[in-house]
Formats: C-alpha cells, sequence, structure tokens
C-alpha cells in the first residue's frame, strides 16, 4: 500500500511539476520559443552563380518554391546572393567591386516581396569561403578576392561601399521584417582551410566585424539592426580540419563579431556531438544557435534514411539547445549534377516523406505554441 502511494505520489510530481511551470510562466509573460524547421534553398534550379540576372531570374519558380516552404510550416528559407567566384551581381572594375547590378536589385527584391506575401524570413547569405578551391591557377580572381576578403588596396571598403544599395533595400521598412538575418560567408571555415585569410581566425574575425559593422551602420537606429553570421559547417578532417563543432566551442567566430551561430552537420545518424558543450556556450555568451544546414552525408537516394536522419537532426537541435534548424535542401534535382535528387525534399513531381515530417513537426510545434496561449 505505502509503495503504491509513493507510486501515486511520484507520478503526480511528474504531472503536476510542469503544469506548475507553466503556470509560473504564463504569470511572468514568457513565452516558450518555438523550434521550427525551414528550410535552404540556396539558388533556383541549378543557375549557381547567376541566379538573380534577368536571363536566368525564374519568377513562376520563385512562387512554387515559396508555396513549398509556407505549405511545410516552415517560417524561414536561406537564399545565397554571391556565390560562387564570378556571381553575376557583383560589378567588378580594375580589381574591385564597383556596384551591384541593377537586375540583381530588382529580382531580389521581387523575391522579398513574393517572401513577405507569404509571412516568410528570408535569410541571405553573402559568399561561400570554399568556392575559392575552384579558382585555383586563376591568379586575377584570386587576387581580388584576397583583396577583398582581406582590406587589400580598398578591396573590402569598395565592395562595402558598392553593396549599400543592397543593405538600403534590406532595411526598406517594407522588407526589415521579412529579413531573417545576413550570413556572411557560407562556411566561414573553409576559408581558413583555404589559407583565404591572412593570419587565420584573427583575420576571419575582422573580416566578419568589419562586413557586420557596415550592416549596422546602415540601419536607422540599433533596435532594426539585421543580425549577423558567419556560419560553419566543414566535418573533422585529420591533419586539415578541425570540424565546426570543435571551431565553434572555441569560440569562432568570436561572440563580439557575430548576433547569432549557425553551424552545418551532415551524417547518416542525425547525432549532435557536443550537445552539453553546445547548451553551455549558448548560455554563457546569451546568443542563439541554429543548424544552419543538415541533411545526410551518404550519397543515396533513400527516402527512409533521410527521413530518419532528419527526425534525429530536428529533435536533437532542439534537445541541444539550437533555436531553430534550415534543412538542406529544398528543391534540388540538378541534371547531370543531382538527378537522383538525394538532398532534395521533393522528387519525381512530389514531396517526400522528410518534408512530411517537417511539416508535421512545424505544426505540433505551432499547436503547442498557441495551446499555451490560450
Amino acid at each position: 500500500m505505502i509503495k503504491t502511494l509513493k507510486k501515486i505520489s511520484l507520478l503526480s510530481a511528474y504531472l503536476i511539476l510542469p503544469l506548475a511551470l507553466i503556470i509560473a510562466t504564463k504569470v511572468l509573460g514568457e513565452v516558450p520559443e518555438t523550434f521550427n524547421v525551414g528550410f535552404n534553398q540556396a539558388w533556383i534550379h541549378s543557375n549557381y552563380e547567376k541566379q538573380w540576372s534577368d536571363k536566368f531570374y525564374d519568377a513562376i519558380e520563385v512562387k512554387r518554391i515559396l508555396e513549398l516552404t509556407k505549405n511545410s510550416g516552415a517560417k524561414s528559407i536561406r537564399m545565397w546572393l554571391f556565390e560562387g567566384t564570378n556571381p553575376t551581381g557583383l560589378v567588378w572594375n580594375d580589381g574591385k567591386v564597383s556596384s551591384i547590378s541593377p537586375d540583381f536589385l530588382k529580382n531580389f527584391e521581387d523575391f522579398l516581396k513574393e517572401a513577405k506575401k507569404r509571412d516568410l524570413l528570408v535569410y541571405p547569405t553573402y559568399f561561400s569561403a570554399g568556392s575559392l578551391e575552384y579558382a585555383k591557377g586563376d591568379l586575377p580572381t584570386l587576387n581580388r578576392w584576397w583583396n577583398l576578403i582581406n582590406n587589400k588596396f580598398g578591396g573590402r571598403e569598395a565592395f562595402l561601399k558598392a553593396t549599400r544599395p543592397l543593405l538600403d533595400l534590406m532595411y526598406n521598412p517594407k522588407y526589415r521584417s521579412t529579413i531573417f538575418g545576413i550570413d556572411v560567408s557560407n562556411e566561414i571555415d573553409a576559408g581558413i582551410i583555404l589559407n583565404s585569410f591572412e593570419n587565420g581566425w584573427y583575420g576571419a574575425n575582422e573580416f566578419v566585424c568589419a562586413v557586420r559593422e557596415s550592416i549596422r551602420s546602415a540601419s536607422r537606429n540599433e533596435q532594426e539592426s539585421i543580425p549577423v553570421t558567419a556560419s560553419l559547417g566543414w566535418p573533422y578532417i585529420p591533419m586539415k580540419s578541425r570540424g565546426a563543432i570543435n571551431i565553434i566551442l572555441d569560440p569562432n567566430p568570436h561572440p563580439n563579431c557575430i548576433d547569432f551561430w549557425d553551424i552545418h552537420l551532415y551524417n547518416n545518424y542525425g547525432n549532435i556531438p557536443n550537445c552539453e558543450e553546445i547548451k553551455a556556450l549558448v548560455q554563457k555568451y546569451k546568443k542563439k544557435i541554429y543548424l544552419g544546414e543538415f541533411g545526410q552525408f551518404s550519397k543515396s537516394y533513400d527516402d527512409n534514411l533521410q527521413l530518419m536522419v532528419n527526425k534525429n537532426f530536428v529533435n536533437n537541435a532542439k534537445r541541444c539547445g539550437f533555436s531553430g534548424a534550415l534543412a538542406w535542401r529544398l528543391s534540388d534535382i540538378r541534371p547531370g549534377v543531382n538527378p537522383e535528387a538525394r538532398h532534395s525534399y521533393e522528387a519525381f513531381g512530389k514531396p517526400r516523406p522528410a518534408y512530411q515530417f517537417i511539416k508535421i513537426f512545424n505544426e505540433n510545434e505551432t499547436r503547442l505554441s498557441e495551446n499555451f496561449l490560450k
């Protein structure tokens, strides 16, 4: 009888304690943050480097992609702006960026308009540090990017001045609420591996701080400043890369240079190493961390594998203190490159099971939040 009473008492404690916490939280006016799973699209179709030019911008496909994002319950979509070593959006003169092409601004604004109609947040990314690997032997291209990144011969100042119209567009009152944040360099740790930064992480952080300051200075007040980060993504490779998880715990990019962290993970299990250390990092610096890209490592097209990896990554990210996640890649069917669509969340004209999982997960998170507020 006593054992039974103890069991009942213990069970009551498990039931009453969460209820008490909910009541206390409601009284204090603190609403638990909803964990949302968004998507990376990065570029439309296969139009890497050229997607924002009039010749390749596909307004119909943009609407389809944004509808697919909205229908999943996602709140955000990550897009790249100046990917590659020769993006059509940047106009170069004498080795420096002199302006942004008018069609770039026009078409990016169209994308923002369509995203706003659907209450979606756009997460723009400036560069991809690893793309310089493909410019080996092309000294003019390497030199102009070296000068931009490391602030040689006025290269960085020219870029920051030339891209001010882009910031003015994102800070426009019509669109500011549609901008999630800016990733100034996709997987900046690749730039360390490729020796793209003078003085390693010291130079990388100096670059991020300078670009962040430029972005913040374009705002009318500090409260509306667009949050800035530089994402990490390389796995541990002996004698080459310490791995993004280890680098972020250093911590790099330095907390003084970013407003949140963004880390990319790919494996066939959906596990996230150093979970407790990540939670401690978030708590220590009071900065959010997002799983900015995630997916399977395997090259196989496998619905069951993709579904399992997604479930584990999403649940582990929430457990480890991440504030959200963005799956790679919403629509990734590239003839001659990725015909089997191993990463894509749609294939053969319909969404895959992992897309349906994300949709159900987001619906449940929204329902929990709404119930909490009732």
